[in-house]
């Protein structure tokens, strides 16, 4: 992200390019993961990704439910109760994906009480190498993102 704004401030990119600071925070993970012949060219691809005018908001709940519902899932199947979190969390961010807007996560005590097992599985799968496969799901849904008529 630094290489992009020359800022550490995630915010620019929503003030600059339109792009949601969660996004930006996004890639700015997923370049400090991936391998460093992959990162040199990941700030070009993200940004190239996004067409003029796109509606990023819904990349995040998708990229979200994306990463809960394939590699935090595997990690947390071990354990029965982050397994359950996981899904819990998951269908959150599904319904977000469904409706188009943010739900009510606080309603989800179960889910947010067990965040903390969650969080653990989602460490676990980051560790694991996942990049590749998170910035090839995060240009998919970037490109995929509706633009206006």
């Amino acid at each position: 992200m630094g290489c992009t704004i020359h800022s550490g401030r995630h915010v620019e990119y929503e003030k600059r390019f339109g792009i949601p600071a969660v996004l930006a925070h996004l890639e700015d993970r997923i370049f400090e993961g991936l391998p460093n012949g992959h990162a040199k060219g990941w700030p070009i691809k993200f940004m190239s990704a996004i067409r003029p005018g796109a509606d990023l908001s819904l990349v995040w709940p998708r990229f979200a439910f994306w990463l809960l519902d394939t590699e935090v899932k595997e990690a947390a199947s071990k354990d029965e109760r982050c397994a359950r979190a996981v899904a819990d969390i998951a269908a959150l961010f599904k319904e977000w994906c469904d409706i188009g807007r943010r739900p009510n996560f606080s309603a989800a005590a179960a889910a947010a009480a067990a965040a903390a097992a969650a969080a653990a599985a989602a460490d676990a799968a980051a560790r694991s190498n996942s990049y590749k496969r998170q910035s090839a799901k995060l240009l998919e849904l970037l490109k995929a993102a509706p633009c206006p008529a």
